[in-house]
């Protein structure tokens, strides 16, 4: 019930340019912080790359973590990794949702990056929604992840 729930908050909720979370929604919480806001992304170049891979043969793809992770990349040495599939046996929506720490910026503690997925008749996915929050080493924000860039 709360996937569903989490589900249909995330589908309610345009894309494109900066978001709060309203009064209305549950928390998000991500490595044991609150995400307060968050900044969207355009996901069409992502699903252009998608396209570009399964072309040459990738089947990275097929699997909404790993096309996550492809998105996302490295350099970090932890990252937590939460997958949320739509309702049914034979889930068509997913969420991966990938948290990065211990990064090489001294400025930034970790990142929170939350994508939403349609499964395509081919098997392969595509995003609908990507979005970005991070949780500062220093400033005001250390305590929660939040759509501004750290000082």
């Amino acid at each position: 019930m709360r996937r569903q729930i989490l589900f249909a908050t995330l589908a309610a909720i345009s894309i494109g340019g900066a978001g709060l979370l309203r009064a209305s929604e549950p928390k998000v919480w991500a490595d044991g912080f609150e995400v307060q806001s968050f900044s969207t992304g355009d996901s069409g170049p992502y699903n252009q790359t998608i396209e570009k891979a399964l072309a040459s043969g990738a089947t990275w793809p097929r699997d909404p973590v790993r096309i996550g992770l492809e998105i996302q990349g490295g350099g970090t040495s932890y990252v937590a990794i939460r997958r949320e599939d739509g309702p049914g046996e034979d889930p068509t929506t997913t969420v991966v949702t990938i948290v990065l720490s211990r990064l090489l910026d001294d400025s930034v503690a970790s990142t929170w990056t939350r994508f939403t997925m349609d499964r395509q008749p081919d098997g392969s996915w595509r995003l609908t929604g990507v979005r970005r929050a991070t949780r500062c080493m220093r400033s005001r924000s250390t305590d929660a992840f939040n759509a501004q860039p750290c000082p």
